[in-house]
């Protein structure tokens, strides 16, 4: 994936680090990010009359603006990936695999690990009424937790420190996708 995209978030842009990793091994087909925008509800407009001097002019007034949700990333996961990666939504493999998928692909939101509640309380109803509305699946994945449980992006970006680029502080075992892949497959 393109790394010079304006991220949201810096756990976005090490996220798309991580998943560089993953198509480069050939264990992701398609990566989008921020795609695509999922309408919950249409605009609700009303018209109002306004008394003018010499008339009455109709104007419209928005009551409700549109309501929508777009997922962070949508992954397309290649067979490769099946019970490393991602699972089909509805079948259960022990153990569970990182993501779930719907036709192979996932909708992901990034968090931070230090989430204020507001927003976890707002990702929660989005996710809901995604899967009421439209039928489909956003998994939340928090960030650097998903380094600590698999592998760290190899991006050497990621090693240094944004403002001062020192070294990064990293508190978890730094693994690459080829130590995880080890073992999760049973090796050690």
């Amino acid at each position: 994936m393109e790394t010079n995209n304006k991220f949201a978030s810096d756990e976005e842009k090490w996220f798309s680090w991580w998943l560089d990793d993953l198509v480069a091994a050939g264990y992701v087909n398609v990566l989008l990010y921020q795609y695509p925008k999922f309408i919950f509800t249409l605009p609700v407009e009303h018209t109002v009359e306004k008394i003018l001097k010499t008339k009455v002019k109709m104007t419209p007034k928005t009551l409700l603006r549109e309501c929508s949700y777009t997922p962070d990333f949508n992954i397309t996961w290649t067979d490769k990936a099946q019970n490393i990666f991602a699972q089909e939504k509805g079948y259960i493999v022990l153990p569970m695999p990182l993501f779930i998928t719907q036709n192979g692909r996932s909708l992901i939101d990034v968090k931070g690990s230090y989430e204020k509640d507001t927003p976890k309380a707002k990702f929660s109803l989005n996710q809901k009424i995604l899967y009421l509305v439209h039928g489909r699946y956003v998994q939340k994945i928090k960030i650097p937790d998903l380094f600590k449980k698999t592998f760290t992006p190899s991006n050497p970006e990621f090693y240094l420190t944004k403002k001062t680029r020192k070294p990064r502080k990293i508190n978890w075992e730094v693994r690459t996708l080829d130590d995880f892949i080890q073992i999760s497959k049973g090796g050690e």
